[in-house]
């Protein structure tokens, strides 16, 4: 008991007495308040936010499956949409070996001509890099519009740098989400990778605005 007394007493001398007047007690409630409801929005809200740019699947040039995704089913979603009749050709941007033989082979099985598939090899390390890429692809081939896929909360990074690459280009694109098994737009925080796809993502995105937008770590 005495130690805790000496510990408050301690503290009392080194940050003085906390007789706060009720006007600042009262300011700092409501800032404290503000600070948790707006933290609680984000949890529920910030994977629908992640996801809205996602649209409905149209009439396009081309279906355009972005890298990586590991089982989210990019690569069967962009098929359906050719088989589906949205589009004519398929293309993968700078895929793995093993991708592109698993999507030549899906392919064929569902019967769609070899030159369904087209492969854009320039590296492209992320989705900015991929934008640019699909811009450079679109003007080769006089295509004007295309459908991107790729996951639910990647959907708000993907907009914002397709958007800030296609500016003043006349050509255009929607985002096609996938459907995995592990998210969900209002219960992303009950699965552990549904919730680390959340984090990479905010922070993927306020570095893209930092480097992209206002220049912040290029020479």
């Amino acid at each position: 008991m005495g130690d805790k007394i000496a510990i408050i007493n301690a503290m009392t001398v080194v940050l003085g007495p906390l007789n706060l007047p009720a006007k600042n007690i009262a300011r700092m409630t409501i800032i404290l308040a503000t600070v948790l409801f707006c933290a609680g929005l984000f949890l529920v809200c910030a994977g629908w936010l992640l996801a809205l740019p996602a649209g409905a699947a149209t009439a396009a040039n081309a279906v355009v499956v972005l890298g990586g995704g590991g089982d989210s089913g990019r690569f069967l979603r962009g098929r359906s949409l050719v088989t589906d009749g949205w589009s004519s050709r398929l293309v993968l941007i700078h895929p793995a070996k093993q991708e592109f033989a698993e999507a030549k082979s899906l392919l064929s099985d569902a019967g769609l001509r070899p030159t369904s598939l087209l492969v854009d090899d320039r590296p492209a390390a992320n989705t900015w890099q991929e934008a640019m890429s699909a811009r450079r692809l679109m003007k080769e081939q006089g295509w004007s519009r295309v459908l991107v896929v790729s996951d639910p909360p990647h959907m708000l990074r993907v907009h914002y740098a397709w958007s800030s690459v296609f500016a003043g280009t006349g050509l255009t694109f929607t985002l096609i989400r996938t459907q995995p098994s592990w998210w969900s737009d209002w219960c992303w925080w009950r699965n552990p990778l549904a919730t680390l796809f959340v984090k990479e993502e905010v922070l993927k995105l306020a570095y893209y605005v930092a480097r992209y937008r206002f220049g912040v770590g290029q020479d």
